[in-house]
């Protein structure tokens, strides 16, 4: 009987351990020239048991801060997002979206509101595996882009701007890059299609190395190279 005992609360204590995410990506990028320069954006992408992904992501430029948080299926199809943005640690602006449920036809209902009073609501039909919201200015969210070996034409949601577009993925192939003083071999992607295209690089660990917009001349590199 103590034996059992044992086992049992060995098995039950364990498993809250099970369930645990655990960490796909993790850092700081720095902007290194362009008028965007001395801005930072930390960032932290999980994984659950379930396959469900998680990012959190804090941008600050001056007096200018943003936060967000996003969380996708296995392929980056979104289900829940909120954006707060403070100036001055006044809140500005403030998105939120969700999703309905998985595994039935699905439309993703966003909210935004300013500082000014101003309110609006849209809705955008989300497609598994086809759709990914992505807002141009949160560099750690390229990393959704190529999720599942994602390629071509795909929707893009873009709520902070209240829009939808249809924009093409294209990997370009394996490129040496400097991360932090080193050398680090990643491959290379273009995006076309948004307000601002841009250029990213992912490791063969699924990890963000780089993120190039050129038409802004803003190159964003991390500020330690991944362990």
């Amino acid at each position: 009987m103590r034996l059992r005992s044992a086992v049992a609360l060995l098995w039950f204590g364990a498993s809250p351990l099970l369930a645990q995410s655990w960490a796909v990506d993790e850092g700081t990028f720095v902007v290194m020239k362009g008028p965007a320069s001395g801005l930072t954006e930390s960032f932290k992408i999980k994984r659950g048991p379930d396959g469900v992904i998680t990012a959190t992501g804090n941008q600050t430029s001056g007096t200018q801060v943003i936060t967000s948080s996003l969380t996708t299926d296995s392929l980056g199809t979104p289900i829940q997002y909120e954006l707060q943005q403070r100036k001055q640690g006044a809140l500005t602006v403030r998105v939120r979206a969700s999703s309905g449920p998985r595994g039935a036809p699905r439309r993703m209902t966003a909210f935004s509101s300013a500082s000014g009073g101003e309110e609006s609501m849209r809705e955008y039909p989300v497609s598994a595996g086809h759709t990914v919201l992505f807002e141009p200015g949160l560099l750690h969210q390229f990393f959704f882009l190529p999720l599942g070996g994602r390629s071509g034409r795909i929707q893009v949601v873009e709520p902070g701007a209240a829009r939808s577009s249809s924009v093409v993925l294209t990997a370009k192939g394996p490129d040496n890059i400097t991360v932090a003083g080193r050398s680090v071999t990643a491959s290379r992607f273009s995006v076309t299609g948004l307000a601002v295209d841009g250029e990213f690089w992912i490791d063969s660990q699924g990890r963000l190395m780089r993120v190039d917009i050129p038409s802004r001349g803003l190159s964003a590199t991390r500020e330690e190279a991944p362990r």
